[in-house]
């Protein structure tokens, strides 16, 4: 996210100084405040199968009804302690080391690339995901 001028990965707290700063200045609402919020409630689950999962809070308010028609249109993957699953990739453990599908198609001058990513951990034990959009830390 930003705080300040810079664009980065920042802790929570780090981001809830900065969004209680916007709110102040009159420069963030409410609804914007929870969007960004909710980056921090997102969780990751590698399953024993091979998935990675991606799981985020359901919003306030969402009935069964719209829960059951998002699963049968394909919407959304699984719904579970209040969380829905919006995607699911492969993870495998290849000569020592984690990876998981990113997804992406990439090229460097003209040749394919892989779309797997090795998981792998920093020096406080956070792995980076998502390009490096994410720090994911072990709950």
């Amino acid at each position: 996210t930003v705080v300040g001028e810079d664009f980065g990965l920042y802790s929570a707290e780090e981001v809830i100084a900065e969004l209680d700063r916007r709110q102040a200045a009159g420069d963030l609402d409410e609804d914007e405040r929870k969007d960004i919020l909710k980056a921090f409630e997102a969780v990751i689950e590698f399953t024993d199968d091979g998935q990675v999962l991606e799981w985020a809070r359901l919003p306030e308010g969402i009935g069964q009804e719209e829960i059951d028609e998002a699963l049968k249109a394909g919407e959304i993957q699984a719904v579970k302690d209040g969380f829905f699953c919006l995607n699911s990739r492969p993870w495998k453990y290849v000569k020592g080391a984690y990876y998981y599908d990113t997804g992406s198609t990439r090229e460097l001058f003209g040749e394919q690339l892989s779309s797997w990513d090795e998981l792998k951990p920093d020096e406080e034990g956070c792995i980076p995901y998502a390009s490096g959009m994410m720090l994911l830390k072990r709950i």
